[in-house]
């Protein structure tokens, strides 16, 4: 799930996800939230909202996604979790970095320089490696080193692993270098307001109720209190500009996403797909599940087990931990 923070998310797509979560005991046995998109002549769409981390180990919620696995044939997620080439990896690398005759410094202003300065101290990186990255690509390492309750895998590491290991046809919407430009296709004043605020997590508690309700209502089927939720600020004392770049994110990568969902590269694969994305990009106006009624689909909301089993299915276990 990408929760629409109009303050914390700082126009990444996984970023205060990645680092915020609080343990959550005693789950509850989850039902899940899917959508059916069909059309004439294309194949089915199971469509799911992910959550990119979770508050506990949800063995419960992994028992949903290997049900999931028993009702299709293909599945798609987002973007790669694994098994990126080395020459993607420096394909990502050149877009995280400054040219050598540019740094961070020449787009933060005099005013932020102690704070940039603070900020490297704290998250214990050499000043001259810290500004050379882009500010989008140093959110994410500040928010890997600010120290946070334990978090666990989401939806994309555990239906990954779990796809293949029951064989099923496997891609993503887009590459590993796309997601790369996509982080990046912020404007640069905003990614900084981003990296400032990230800054700030080394003096102050994380408060992150937020992903154990985004959970909770997605175990529960609960769609109106998901559309609400992710919605709400990560923490409070966030600045208006990080919700800017959060809708920009979402419009873009809403764009990319139905873009590739269009493609013959996806159409082509073997129906019922199962297709897993953030759950901002599939609620809501402006979300894929009106655009994929524009494509002439018809999307309603179903429940797995009324759904038809696929033979041969393979059961799925506990894909808990993470890689």
């Amino acid at each position: 799930m990408r929760a629409r923070n109009k303050g914390g998310h700082v126009m990444v797509r996984i970023g205060c996800l990645v680092v915020c979560a609080l343990g959550m005991l005693g789950a509850q046995a989850s039902e899940g939230i899917f959508w059916e998109a069909s059309a004439p002549g294309r194949p089915l769409l199971l469509l799911m909202p992910t959550v990119h981390v979770l508050p506990d180990p949800a063995e419960d919620i992994d028992a949903v996604l290997a049900q999931a696995l028993t009702r299709v044939n293909s599945v798609v997620i987002e973007s790669p979790v694994s098994g990126v080439s080395k020459a993607e990896k420096a394909a990502i690398l050149q877009q995280e970095m400054y040219p050598l005759t540019d740094s961070l410094e020449n787009y933060v202003g005099l005013e932020n320089l102690d704070a940039l300065h603070a900020c490297a101290d704290k998250a214990q990186l050499p000043y001259n490696v810290f500004t050379r990255f882009k500010p989008w690509a140093m959110t994410l390492l500040v928010m890997h080193r600010v120290k946070t309750p334990p978090a666990y895998v989401g939806f994309e590491e555990r239906i990954t692993q779990a796809a293949l290991a029951t064989h099923r046809n496997f891609s993503t919407l887009i590459t590993a270098e796309e997601n790369g430009k996509y982080l990046g296709a912020v404007p640069e004043r905003l990614q900084i307001v981003g990296l400032l605020q990230a800054c700030k997590r080394f003096d102050r508690p994380v408060d992150n109720d937020l992903i154990r309700d985004i959970a909770k209502d997605w175990r529960q089927a609960d769609i109106n209190e998901l559309a609400v939720d992710i919605e709400r600020p990560m923490e409070p004392g966030d600045v208006p500009q990080l919700k800017q770049a959060s809708d920009l994110m979402y419009a873009l990568g809403t764009s990319l996403f139905m873009s590739a969902l269009m493609s013959d590269r996806i159409q082509s694969m073997k129906g019922p797909i199962l297709v897993a994305v953030g759950a901002a990009h599939l609620i809501g106006a402006s979300s894929m599940l009106p655009l994929l009624e524009h494509e002439g689909y018809r999307v309603q909301r179903v429940n797995l087990e009324k759904l038809p089993v696929i033979p041969d299915s393979v059961s799925v276990g506990s894909t808990g931990d993470a890689y």
